[in-house]
């Protein structure tokens, strides 16, 4: 009975919930005393429960979290989510289990996270992002440099890494490190594309004026307006040592180097050999009717030709050789012995008015001819005399000379010749040491005779010896026939 009344007395003292409200002294409260959880329901179903620890769970009969909101809603712009807060007339954050959202009566809002704050970090120190107070991002760093800083992640293959990757992995995506773009297709290479339906390209220094137009993909180095697909301005001369516009290979080793006017080869600062087509077919150099062309299979050479046939086969057309003054830099073709190496003679021009053969045994210019009237010398310091085409040095020797000469001497046998009597011939032989109309020893030693003029007396001296011997003939006849009577 003690114990019953005690129980009443204890019921009767506590302080009974008002609904239009309790004043409440210092000591007052609203909870439980002992190790029970403080449950709250509406339509006697359990909403919220405050736990023995203080875990308020709304939702959740058995809170894990000083605050643990259970709820299957969502957020949209006309669905609340788990929690709001602000006005929904207004502007108001939602919440659900996977989404923030700011609102705005109804529409989008503006998203803040420590607006007016300090700086914002989001994740550990070690898979950080930062956000300093100048609006700088960092991912993977706290001291971002840039608007974005991305500090941390691992080389880009075609299976795996990258500091950025965009696009599904599985499909075609894009992925940026520290010092690669890569477009990838399901582990696979893919094509990379800058800009396809946008506009120019610019790189590097704006100074170099570095472009890829839009309009026909041509590329300028050096030019805002390249006039090819590659256009290439600036740089320097080349040298041995360095220059151009641009260059193939290390300055250290083999390179080519090209700038507005030139093409080099060069090794390591010195010249090098120049290759066209090594390993190639033939090489074609100008226009297909003026070309040059160089025929791989054969080693021929052909000027204005596709098939020459020798070493240098030219067609319709000239070589042609600027003359000089002398011997040592005189212009034209060289010859050597089977070696290659020594030379044996050389065909050019001795001096403007001569093209000559020389003879590196010794014999100097040992032939010349005159370009301007065609007279020609055979021999060392000898030129034709004046009226005569070829003088020679020397003697010569050969099957057969033929000498047009007019008139020949059948004139002897005409009845009008006037036939000297051997009287006549024998005081002209007395006086003069020579037939009748033979030239002096001494003008043929000092000038010469013809060839044709020589055969001319002597078939002329023939012939009136024949008629001599008729006559004398005839005479024999006579004394033989007035013996006999």
């Amino acid at each position: 009975m003690c114990c019953l009344l005690g129980a009443f007395q204890e019921s009767t003292q506590a302080q009974t919930w008002n609904t239009a409200g309790n004043t409440a002294v210092s000591a007052d409260f609203i909870g439980t005393t002992n190790k029970f959880n403080l449950k709250f329901k509406t339509r006697n179903s359990l909403r919220m429960t405050l736990d023995t620890v203080g875990r308020l769970g709304i939702g959740a009969t058995a809170p894990q979290s000083l605050l643990h909101l259970v709820s299957s809603d969502s957020v949209t712009l006309s669905k609340n989510g788990q929690m709001m807060i602000g006005n929904s007339t207004s502007k108001n954050m939602a919440f659900d289990t996977d989404e923030i959202q700011a609102r705005s009566n109804g529409g989008n809002s503006a998203l803040y996270l420590n607006k007016n704050g300090g700086e914002v970090q989001i994740g550990d120190n070690n898979g950080v992002v930062w956000i300093s107070t100048a609006g700088q991002i960092g991912i993977g760093t706290k001291v971002p440099y840039g608007r974005l800083h991305i500090a941390n992640g691992s080389p880009t293959t075609l299976a795996v890494g990258g500091y950025v990757i965009l696009g599904q992995f599985a499909s075609t995506n894009l992925a940026v490190d520290g010092s690669g773009i890569q477009a990838r297709n399901n582990q696979a290479a893919s094509v990379l594309n800058l800009n396809k339906f946008g506009g120019d390209i610019y790189f590097g220094l704006s100074s170099a004026n570095n472009i890829v137009k839009g309009t026909n993909g041509y590329m300028g180095l050096g030019t805002l307006t390249p006039e090819t697909p590659l256009h290439a301005t600036g740089g320097t001369s080349l040298s041995s040592t360095g220059g151009g516009i641009g260059m193939f290979g290390t300055t250290t080793s083999y390179n080519i180097g090209i700038d507005g006017d030139d093409l080099q080869a060069r090794n390591n600062g010195a010249a090098s050999t120049m290759y066209l087509n090594y390993y190639g077919g033939d090489v074609l150099i100008g226009p297909s009717t003026k070309a040059l062309y160089y025929r791989n299979a054969t080693g021929f050479l052909g000027i204005g030709k596709n098939l020459p046939a020798s070493k240098v086969d030219v067609y319709r057309g000239r070589l042609r050789f600027s003359a000089q003054v002398s011997a040592n830099t005189a212009s034209g073709i060289e010859f050597t012995d089977t070696s290659g190496v020594n030379l044996r003679g050389f065909i050019g021009m001795a001096d403007n008015n001569h093209m000559a053969l020389w003879g590196f045994g010794g014999a100097g210019w040992n032939f010349k001819m005159n370009v301007n009237d065609g007279r020609v010398s055979i021999g060392q310091n000898i030129n034709p005399a004046t009226g005569y085409m070829l003088a020679v040095d020397g003697g010569i020797i050969c099957e057969e000379v033929k000498v047009q000469v007019s008139p020949f001497p059948d004139y002897v046998f005409a009845d009008n010749y006037k036939l000297r009597s051997l009287e006549e011939v024998e005081n002209h032989i007395i006086t003069n040491k020579r037939l009748p109309g033979m030239p002096a020893a001494a003008e043929v030693e000092a000038d010469g005779m013809s060839v044709g003029d020589m055969s001319v007396k002597l078939v002329e001296k023939v012939e009136e010896l024949t008629l001599y011997i008729i006559q004398l003939q005839k005479q024999i006849d006579e004394l033989k026939s007035c013996s006999r009577n």
